[in-house]
């Protein structure tokens, strides 16, 4: 029985280093194969204990030795692939190991409901925007056309807990790409003093091709976007920082509609 007990412990080790790394490698795959991991640590046990019996190597009448190894097995079950989380510290509640993926779905469920209510906002402020600017006049400077975009953008931040910063920056007219480039390298370079983003700044390149051809910039650990916009007579960044919401992509693009629509009827 030695000699069976020192091949189950080697099969159950090769088992639970296997589970441990998937669990790092792949987490969400994890949490949605855990039932099918678990019932193979059993199918392992029972395959093994009857090899053991068919072969004489283990003894039936031996109840201590069988009752350890799957005290052994109940063990591995409970303490490597049901490891309890605590959810809520005086009750006491444990999620299994499936929790990760009850979150993700959660999360993603609160995302897809505040995508819809943001399009439909959205959808309400484009309605609206005659009788908005009806009254509005026509900025006569660029600080009053800065002041006036931002107390619009704020319709949408504000709703949804946002923050938004204009940055304004030279048009570029007969400029090679290399001089605009240039150009907007320092006002990334502002941005990041002004918000203390921490650019990696060998990443500076990317971040500048990125506002060149007009793409969005999501800034993720910073939980803000960047967004530049070139309009006719003016070039435009926006930062969009998250301070009370949920920031999502279709909030770079809702802005950015919005500053064309502001500037359309300018």
């Amino acid at each position: 029985m030695a000699m069976f007990l020192n091949t189950y412990f080697g099969v159950l080790i090769v088992y639970v280093v296997f589970t441990w790394l998937f669990a790092i490698i792949k987490p969400l795959n994890y949490g949605i194969y855990l039932k099918l991991l678990r019932k193979t640590l059993y199918v392992l046990f029972i395959l093994t204990l009857g090899l053991g019996i068919i072969s004489g190597r283990v003894d039936l009448n031996d109840w201590l030795f069988i009752v350890t190894v799957t005290a052994l097995t109940v063990f591995i079950d409970l303490s490597v692939l049901m490891t309890p989380s605590i959810l809520k510290i005086w009750r006491t509640e444990f999620q299994n190991g499936s929790e990760f993926l009850e979150e993700m779905i959660k999360k993603n469920d609160k995302i897809q409901k505040s995508m819809v209510a943001k399009v439909g906002y959205m959808s309400v402020l484009i309605q609206k925007s005659d009788l908005y600017f009806e009254d509005l006049q026509i900025p006569e400077n660029q600080r009053e056309y800065a002041k006036g975009l931002e107390t619009y953008l704020e319709q949408y931040s504000d709703e949804f807990g946002l923050k938004v910063h204009i940055r304004e920056f030279p048009t570029f007219f007969h400029e090679n790409e290399s001089e605009i480039k240039d150009k907007i390298k320092t006002e990334l370079i502002k941005i990041d003093r002004i918000h203390n983003f921490d650019f990696n700044y060998k990443e500076i390149d990317e971040y500048i091709d990125a506002v060149y051809n007009s793409e969005i910039i999501s800034m993720v650990e910073n939980d803000s976007m960047i967004i530049p916009i070139y309009l006719e007579n003016r070039n435009i960044i926006v930062v969009l920082k998250n301070d009370k919401g949920t920031l999502l992509e279709v909030d770079g693009v809702h802005i950015a509609n919005l500053v064309y629509l502001f500037d359309s009827y300018r």
